[in-house]
């Protein structure tokens, strides 16, 4: 009888253990994950040799559709969590009895060392990590300084960090998150910015400069005395969900962002908007003394100046990605974007985008170019408005087409598509031009897509094709040629 109860003791202990392993979050429903947390966030938090052992963290997997599952570790980041299986970006956030002090997020296992530094030169550094249940997966973590600030005077003071106490000139990145929005005052001056940061956000926020004073909101520069080109980022998407929106004011002085010398980063969930200039140029962003804007995404948005409704670049280096600029004026060139360069220093690269919705009082709704040169080698110039040019104005330089579609604009003049004049040269090589005979065709008194005037040449149409929907009755109507311009 003994035997018979030991027996059904024995049963029922096995069966219990089955059904355990069975329903355990170990073995069967979850994963677990397994950390190693290392980086760069000792060159603002002055570590000894990367060890982030007095940290606590909050560890966040986020996977499309569904909702944000959040762990935390103790101080030091030593154990294991478990997670639903799945495919996760995995971000981390490391805490002291100061606050928030390091950002970071799951790299590449082949790519792991204490000294790896990222140059941020994409945008999805941070890999997508597959979770299996009941199984261990090693995941390696690369951390940056980061800060959390909740006012423009907090802000100024965290974008115009250089180089803390025992660390040296920065050659670092620094997250600057901001946790709530906030507006500016009368007595705010504007923020240089110093070293290389990137301003981010979990959550929607706004700066609203509306009262704000004479300066630019911010500028982004190179060290003088180093050579150093400091660089100033944008919602980067690493990880990160909350947009920024930053409004400027009324009868502003100065554009939002001015770049000179450094190098500015937008993408998307950045809104640079209604900055309203009566005088100057640039009504959102001025690049100059040879600076790089990289837009990648965003959106530039109801802004206006003299020149350059959007974007105002004198010399530098713009290059379009991504996002979308309009609803911008100005009362003579470049609803959108005018390029001026006395010194032939810099360049246009439109590799995405659009530019819509966007109107100049004179030359150029989408575009103006004098002595620039311009790549169009893919998005959209569409539905802008001018007198000549609705979609581009080029006054000088060169232009070279490889993609693209040129559409919709409207020049109560002359050019619907482009309008080319002063020795300027424009190679159409791919993409579309529409004529006017489209739902989607540019419009103009003279040249619905094209004038050439002025001894300008328009070379090397390789493909004539590019031009669609010209109307039945004449090429002039297409396509505008005066004096000694000559189309090829």
């Amino acid at each position: 009888m003994k035997s018979i109860k030991f027996g059904l003791i024995i049963f029922t202990t096995l069966c219990l253990f089955i059904l355990s392993a069975c329903f355990s979050p170990w073995a069967g429903d979850e994963g677990i994950v397994t950390f190693n947390f290392g980086g760069s966030a000792r060159t603002f938090v002055n570590l000894n040799n990367g060890e982030f052992g007095n940290f606590s963290y909050e560890i966040t997997f986020k996977s499309p559709g569904r909702a944000d599952i959040v762990r935390t570790l103790p101080s030091g980041g030593k154990g294991s969590v478990t997670v639903l299986p799945g495919v996760y970006t995995i971000t981390a956030k490391a805490f002291d009895n100061a606050g928030l002090r390091a950002y970071g997020g799951a790299i590449h296992i082949n790519e792991w060392n204490e000294d790896y530094d990222r140059e941020h030169e994409d945008t999805e550094s941070f890999i997508k990590v597959e979770i299996v249940a009941g199984k261990n997966t090693n995941v390696n973590i690369e951390m940056w300084s980061a800060v959390e600030v909740g006012s423009w005077a907090e802000l100024k003071s965290a974008l115009e960090l250089e180089s803390p106490a025992g660390v040296g000139i920065l050659d670092r990145w620094l997250f600057v998150f901001l946790k709530n929005s906030f507006s500016t005052v009368n007595s705010d001056s504007g923020i240089i910015a110093r070293g290389n940061k990137i301003l981010a956000a979990d959550n929607d926020v706004t700066i609203n400069g509306s009262v704000f004073g004479s300066d630019p909101m911010f500028t982004v520069m190179s060290n003088a005395s180093t050579g150093l080109i400091y660089h100033l980022w944008f919602g980067v998407d690493w990880g990160m969900t909350g947009s920024i929106t930053i409004t400027g004011r009324q009868n502003a002085l100065n554009p939002i962002v001015e770049v000179n010398g450094g190098s500015f980063y937008m993408t998307d969930g950045v809104t640079l908007k209604d900055n309203k200039r009566l005088t100057g140029e640039g009504g959102a962003v001025v690049v100059t003394n040879e600076g790089h804007f990289l837009m990648d995404g965003g959106t530039i948005i109801g802004n206006s100046a003299v020149n350059g409704g959007g974007v105002k670049v004198d010399s530098g280096f713009f290059e379009m990605f991504g996002g979308t600029i309009t609803g911008n004026t100005v009362s003579y060139n470049g609803g959108g974007v005018s390029f001026y360069s006395g010194s032939n220093i810099g360049y246009f690269n439109m590799l995405g985008g659009t530019i819509t919705g966007n109107t100049a009082g004179h030359d150029g709704g989408g575009i103006s170019v004098v002595g620039f040169n311009l790549y169009l080698n893919s998005g959209n110039i569409t539905g802008n408005n001018a007198a000549n040019g609705g979609g581009v104005s080029l006054l000088g330089g060169f232009l070279i087409m490889d993609g693209g579609v040129i559409s919709g604009n409207n020049a109560t003049s002359n050019g619907g598509g482009f309008y080319i004049d002063n020795s300027a040269t424009l190679n159409i090589r791919n993409g579309i031009v529409y004529g006017s005979n489209s739902n989607q065709g540019n419009i103009a008194q003279n040249g619905a897509a094209l004038w050439v005037e002025n001894g300008n040449a328009y070379n090397n149409i390789e493909t004539p094709e590019n031009f669609v929907d010209n109307p039945p009755n004449g090429v002039n109507d297409t396509i505008h040629i005066l004096n000694d311009s000559r189309i090829q």
